[in-house]
């Protein structure tokens, strides 16, 4: 069937394709894995997905160490040997699966014995040495890694790879650039993937974005902040979190500022109200996220009305419009009392309730990113407990331990300054007003479950110059709103 095919023959069903795929099935029920494999790579090449999924099933049967008298057997054909490499290098994890401890024991001796392998067997000018080497790089076969570099060509790949070498041999300045032959990128390796399944999984590690993070670090390490933020930047779908640390805990507001006003421009068209138990369709950029961690930086350092042009979503900039307003007519001395207390009050208020979305950080110690869903994530500036080399300098950790609260620097820090703000409201009370203890007694509930000692304290302020009332027992926990009125009279 293949014959006549070749001679010009129709063949509608693609029976000489499958032909082909009957061939390798024999081949294999003979022993012979090699042929196989290039009967379904020739299969595979002229399109029939079929070939594709059998040397799926041969890569997957080889690195099986049950198999491994196979592989020996097989390993010199160029076509196993890049089935082999293709196959650890894009779902080695599949190995792990059989490891019996937490370290992946067995899967990195199961690794290391095919790389040996493979390395023993390959001749030079295997076109997979880039990703060989990679995988040596990987298992901690860095002799091994730099021996395949020598013959690894110029791919992308090759050259991220000898980048990484170098600074593991402490070489932190540029290697030389590459001649411009080398700057084409490296193809793409399709392990059989369909685009379905890209489409529903989508890609996390994107070359281009991992290169320019691994830059950022360089920067960051050498004090280039504004230059790390540049590389991160360009992988901010992937990597928000880490963009988010340095923009919250590494720039100064004002570098931050600079970066957003020459980088991110304000959305074209005016963003929805944001309700997070509602979905609307709406999407939330990194861009959009960048611009709201600007204004609550702004907010958090008092200058609010610069931080109102970068709220792009509506109800969040008029809360902290709102708060602002309160604010000020809060500290106005020449305003009457009563009217201040209310305002302090009232800015509390709103600092307990929706403070995350005006004043939050996203990352520690609030974890806006995670709509404060998680209480402590661990600070990622925070070194001590490394058993390895940080490349966190003392300099960016410094200007990182700067950029937290002064005080209360603890999951939801906000409420430890609504907290403050409700005791100066108490501060203009009648110490006897029913106003006063209310004020102290909700002041108490929004900390007393996670700071006990500040409960206590507001509670002894209370019962030391207050009046005492029906509800006191439930001080912290039960407290009716405050009857600012009633205080004036």
């Amino acid at each position: 069937m293949i014959d006549r095919v070749k001679a010009g023959a129709a063949d509608p069903d693609q029976l000489a394709l499958s032909s082909l795929g009957q061939q390798a099935r024999i081949q294999l029920w003979l022993g012979n894995i090699a042929p196989a494999a290039q009967l379904y790579a020739q299969q595979a090449a002229q399109g029939d997905q079929n070939g594709g999924l059998s040397l799926q099933y041969i890569s997957s049967y080889l690195v099986n160490p049950d198999h491994f008298a196979a592989l020996k057997q097989a390993i010199s054909d160029p076509v196993i040997q890049q089935l082999v490499t293709v196959e650890l290098f894009a779902r080695g994890s599949n190995l792990q699966m059989s490891d019996t401890d937490a370290t992946g024991t067995r899967s990195k001796q199961i690794v290391s014995q095919i790389l040996t392998l493979l390395n023993a067997s390959v001749k030079s000018g295997f076109s997979g040495s880039d990703r060989l080497a990679a995988l040596a790089y990987r298992a901690g076969q860095y002799p091994m890694a730099a021996s395949l570099l020598k013959h690894a060509g110029d791919s992308g790949l090759a050259w991220w790879l000898r980048a990484k070498m170098a600074l593991r041999d402490g070489m932190l300045k540029p290697l030389p650039p590459p001649m411009p032959k080398r700057r084409q990128p490296s193809p793409p390796v399709k392990v059989g993937a369909s685009s379905a399944m890209r489409t529903l999984r989508p890609e996390t590690i994107v070359p281009e974005c991992r290169v320019a993070g691994e830059q950022a670090i360089l920067a960051l390490d050498r004090g280039d902040y504004l230059q790390a933020m540049d590389f991160l930047y360009r992988g901010k779908e992937i990597y928000w979190a880490d963009v988010a640390d340095v923009a919250e805990r590494v720039l100064t507001i004002d570098e931050l500022k600079g970066f957003v006003d020459k980088h991110v421009p304000a959305p074209a068209t005016p963003l929805k109200p944001v309700n997070p138990d509602e979905y609307n369709g709406q999407q939330i950029t990194p861009d959009i996220q960048l611009r709201e961690l600007l204004a609550r930086r702004l907010m958090r350092a008092g200058r609010a009305q610069e931080a109102m042009g970068y709220f792009d979503i509506p109800n969040y900039r008029q809360v902290a419009q709102g708060y602002a307003d309160t604010l000020k007519t809060a500290q106005d001395k020449t305003a009457d009392k009563l009217v201040r207390a209310k305002a302090y009050y009232q800015a509390a208020t709103l600092l307990r309730t929706q403070g995350l979305t005006f004043t939050g950080y996203e990352m520690t110690p609030d974890y806006a990113i995670y709509d404060a869903g998680y209480s402590y994530l661990g600070d990622a500036f925070d070194t001590r407990e490394l058993k390895h080399k940080s490349w966190i300098s003392n300099a960016e950790a410094a200007r990182a331990k700067a950029a937290l609260p002064a005080q209360d620097n603890r999951f939801l820090h906000y409420r430890w300054q609504a907290v403050d703000l409700a005791q100066q409201a108490a501060d203009l009370l009648p110490p006897k007003s029913q106003a006063y203890a209310a004020v102290l007694c909700n002041a108490a509930g929004w900390v007393i479950k996670r700071d006990a000692k500040t409960g206590q304290a507001l509670y002894q302020r209370y019962i030391n110059t207050g009046t005492r009332y029906s509800w006191a027992s439930k001080f912290g926990y039960d407290c009716p709103a405050p009857d600012f009125a009633a205080a004036g009279q």
